[in-house]
């Protein structure tokens, strides 16, 4: 069985990738050690799929997937960055404005395939998948876990 991964986000995942990036900075402008938000590209959207979700995919895909055949895990819907920023300040506590800069070396556009990045998973699908976790169920347990850290 052959798998192909679309963007995995979820609590524990390194602060240098663009969900816990986010919202371990929210974490520490709630806590007065930053004033905003450094961002790069808002605009490219991306499938993301929370960790858990994933996990329960690939034990489906080991119990179930045809093998020679090729499986997307995600989730099935792009959203843009600008998006999840949106949904990251959203679910914050913080009351207070949250700025946010463009961070020009964070662009990656030379290098991108495609500003929209989304995982046909029709096949997953079909063996039964449906992700549990909504990005605001993910972002809000990523902004938790860096509530912890920060």
């Amino acid at each position: 069985v052959y798998t192909r991964q679309f963007n995995c986000t979820g609590p524990y995942q390194r602060p240098d990738f663009v969900v816990p990036s986010l919202c371990r900075q929210i974490a520490m402008i709630e806590k007065g050690l930053k004033e905003g938000v450094s961002i790069g590209d808002v605009s490219q959207k991306r499938d993301f799929i929370d960790v858990r979700d994933a996990a329960r995919a690939y034990m489906l895909l080991l119990a179930q997937g045809r093998v020679g055949e090729v499986y997307n895990v995600g989730s099935g819907h792009a959203v843009s960055v600008a998006s999840v920023l949106e949904k990251a300040i959203f679910l914050a506590r913080s009351f207070a404005a949250i700025t946010t800069t463009v961070n020009r070396q964070l662009f990656f556009n030379e290098t991108a395939v495609s500003d929209t990045i989304c995982a046909d998973v029709s096949k997953l699908g079909l063996l039964g998948f449906k992700p549990s976790f909504s990005l605001d169920d993910t972002i809000l347990d990523v902004i938790d876990f860096w509530r912890k850290r920060v």
